[in-house]
């Protein structure tokens, strides 16, 4: 089976592909002049530490020390991350998950799966898709969550928009409807098509109503999967750029999602101020000394 999926993309998506490519060039290049300003700042701070050190050369260390732990640390503390914490939720209520059912102007629903949502003391049961309205702007990420299949499977979506634009994946346990062994499956539906769904037996066994920690990592084109801390399933698709983190219940499916977190990856930015502190020894924990 292919590994992408084409799609038309709209003239606004087109444009928005546009900005992106334009804006690209214009972060590299400005963290690239932050990096070298960094370092041109450094030098001339360096000078002037010699010159206020005298010819003692532990205060000159001192100096020095002083500057990077303080200047440097700063500026990669402030672009780094800006901050940007891992959002979780605990389904106490769901004021912040959104229907992702598109309503047209002749007022006919398209949803992805079906049903009500449900909130419990041990989680969220899902129903027809819902998006996680603190994660709709999202490109790049890593989420991850805690939940259990009651029968059938669990579906979840990333990179969501709407019903009719996100990736999807489900969670399919041994032993049900016959299945003798437990897979992963993943699909994309982008406009309102779905692509061929793609289908992997995992390497390990997954049972119902035993609850399991999934993570998803979100880079680019390339999406990886992991349970419980194991390899589960990575492939590439590049029909959706963003868009936030889902759950959906397909017919005859039943789950309960337990928690979810999720967490944006660094800038371009962020990246290459933390190569250079990587690729600069001097910037490390202080000795807290005695």
């Amino acid at each position: 089976m292919p590994g992408k999926t084409n799609v038309r993309q709209s003239p606004a998506r087109r444009r928005r592909s546009a900005q992106t490519n334009t804006i690209r060039p214009i972060i590299a290049f400005l963290s690239l002049v932050l990096v070298v300003g960094t370092g041109l700042v450094w030098l001339v701070y360096s000078a002037i530490a010699n010159l206020s050190a005298g010819s003692d050369p532990a205060g000159r260390s001192a100096a020095k020390e002083n500057w990077v732990h303080g200047a440097a640390g700063a500026a990669m503390t402030a672009i780094r991350g800006r901050p940007h914490p891992t959002m979780s939720d605990y389904f106490a209520n769901l004021e912040d998950w959104i229907s992702a059912t598109v309503v047209s102007t002749s007022g006919e629903r398209d949803a992805y799966g079906g049903g009500d949502w449900t909130c419990t003391a041990t989680g969220a049961e899902p129903g027809a898709m819902r998006i996680w309205r603190n994660s709709l702007d999202l490109g790049d990420y890593d989420f991850a969550f805690r939940g259990r299949v009651t029968v059938g499977g669990l579906g979840c979506a990333f990179r969501a928009s709407d019903s009719r634009n996100f990736c999807g994946i489900r969670l399919v346990p041994s032993g049900f409807g016959g299945v003798a062994q437990a897979r992963i499956e993943h699909f994309v539906r982008a406009g309102g098509r779905l692509s061929e769904r793609a289908r992997t037996p995992l390497p390990f066994n997954v049972l119902e109503r035993v609850e399991y920690n999934l993570s998803v990592k979100v880079r680019g084109d390339r999406f990886t999967v992991a349970i419980d801390g194991q390899f589960a399933d990575s492939w590439t698709d590049s029909a959706l750029k963003n868009g936030g983190i889902g759950f959906f219940s397909e017919s005859g499916d039943g789950s309960v999602i337990r928690w979810v977190e999720v967490t944006e990856r660094d800038s371009t930015l962020g990246r290459m101020l933390g190569y250079f502190a990587f690729a600069t020894p001097w910037i490390g924990p202080r000795d807290p000394g005695p």
